[in-house]
C-alpha cells in the first residue's frame, strides 16, 4: 500500500471515529485549534512590539518576517528555524536564550528580533545590509562580498 493509500484509510477511519464521539473529539480539537489561529493571527503585534523593545524600526522588522515566515509564529524551517524572524536554536543560544524549541511565540520572536537588532545596528541602520546579516548570519558584516543567495534574499527583503 503506498503513502497516499496509507493517509487515506488513516483519516477515513478517523472521520468514522469522529462521527462516534463527536461531542468529546470536537471539544478536545476546537482548543488547540483556537489557539493556534489566534497565535497566527497575534504574529503581526507581537512583531511590532518586539521591534519597538529592540530598536528595530517596525516596516523593517514586518517584511523581514514577511519574507521568512509569513508572519507566522509556529512556523519551522527545514534547518529547526523558529518563530516569525526564523531563528536557529544555536543562534538563540548564543543571544542567551535557551531551549527555543519549546519557547512561546514571543520569546521566538524576541530571539530573532535580538539578532535583527544586532544586524541593524551593525549595518548602521541600511535595511539591505542589516537583512543579509539577518540571513546570513553576523559574519557577513565583515564580508566584502555577499553570496549570491543572501543577496537575493536581502532584495527581496528591501523591494
Amino acid at each position: 500500500m503506498n503513502n497516499s493509500m496509507t493517509l487515506v484509510s488513516g483519516v477515513a477511519a478517523a472521520l468514522r471515529q469522529l462521527r462516534r464521539n463527536t461531542p468529546v473529539l470536537l471539544a478536545l480539537v476546537a482548543i488547540p485549534l483556537a489557539a493556534t489561529s489566534a497565535q497566527a493571527a497575534d504574529a503581526t503585534g507581537i512583531v511590532k512590539q518586539m521591534a519597538r523593545k529592540h530598536g528595530v524600526p517596525q516596516g523593517f522588522a514586518l517584511r523581514v518576517a514577511r519574507v521568512e515566515s509569513g508572519v507566522k509564529c509556529g512556523r519551522i524551517g527545514r534547518a529547526g528555524e523558529r518563530g516569525p524572524l526564523q531563528i536557529l536554536p544555536r543562534t538563540a543560544a548564543g543571544l542567551g536564550y535557551k531551549n527555543i524549541r519549546k519557547a512561546s511565540c514571543a520569546t521566538q520572536t524576541s530571539a530573532g528580533m535580538k539578532h535583527l537588532a544586532i544586524c541593524y545596528r551593525g549595518a548602521r541602520g541600511n535595511a539591505y545590509r542589516a537583512a543579509a546579516c539577518h540571513n546570513g548570519g553576523i559574519g557577513t558584516l565583515r564580508w566584502k562580498r555577499i553570496p549570491k543567495s543572501v543577496q537575493a534574499y536581502a532584495r527581496k527583503v528591501t523591494r
